[in-house]
């Protein structure tokens, strides 16, 4: 499911740091990331790819998202 202000990763990635207090981040390089996902045993391409996911469908059925925008969705989950 989708949320109905979709944000880029960059923007997610600022948010998470931010909601763990996270002061300072390395950018890790694409065959690191392909490592890691082989040592959890998933496709490096759920790390490295994105999709843009627009609830149209809930949005035109007036569907009340609990969590509109990744700020409040991160706060819930950091309870």
């Amino acid at each position: 499911l989708g949320s109905p202000n979709p944000v880029q990763n960059n923007f997610f990635q600022s948010a998470l740091r931010n909601s763990l207090n996270i002061r300072y981040f390395i950018n890790q390089p694409e065959w690191l990331l392909s490592l890691g996902a082989i040592i959890i045993g998933t496709e490096n391409e759920l790390i490295l790819k994105s999709r843009f996911i627009n609830p149209e469908k809930l949005n035109k059925l007036n569907f009340q998202f609990q969590f509109p925008y990744i700020d409040l969705c991160l706060r819930d989950l950091h309870k």
